[in-house]
């Protein structure tokens, strides 16, 4: 028989554990290490924590909420949470650990902005769908 619902069976688990120490003993880094912004991951929390008690509002030209305060007690998947951004991206050179190179922006900033060769997207105007009668 099989191991109960949403757990691992023991030596399914002792097999995960045995081949993640094997990749780590052939010098191969794991999915995590490759991304440069974990690679190490004490300096980068680190930044983060200085960021939050420097910057207090989003500074991006694009942001829908100017002047706003970040609120530092939402979840990091709300869209009004700050998030740190790198303003030269990694993609394209930048350093994710220079202090000269990150800066707080809300969540949703951060992402409409991305590596930062996107334009930005703005809200249709009211009459952009007009309609052919009154309601």
């Amino acid at each position: 028989m099989g191991a109960p619902h949403g757990r691992l069976h023991r030596t399914t688990w002792l097999h995960l554990v045995r081949q993640r120490h094997s990749l780590v003993g052939q010098g191969r880094r794991l999915s995590m290490a490759t991304n440069p912004r974990y690679a190490n991951g004490h300096r980068r929390r680190e930044l983060r924590k200085r960021l939050l008690a420097s910057e207090h509002e989003c500074t991006w030209e694009h942001c829908p909420w100017p002047g706003e305060p970040f609120d530092k007690t939402l979840h990091k998947d709300d869209p009004k949470a700050p998030e740190v951004d790198e303003i030269v991206p990694i993609s394209k050179g930048g350093s994710p650990f220079a202090r000269s190179n990150v800066r707080l922006l809300h969540r949703w900033c951060n992402q409409q902005r991305g590596n930062g060769t996107r334009t930005p997207k703005t809200a249709p105007a009211a009459d952009a769908f007009p309609t052919s009668r009154a309601w």
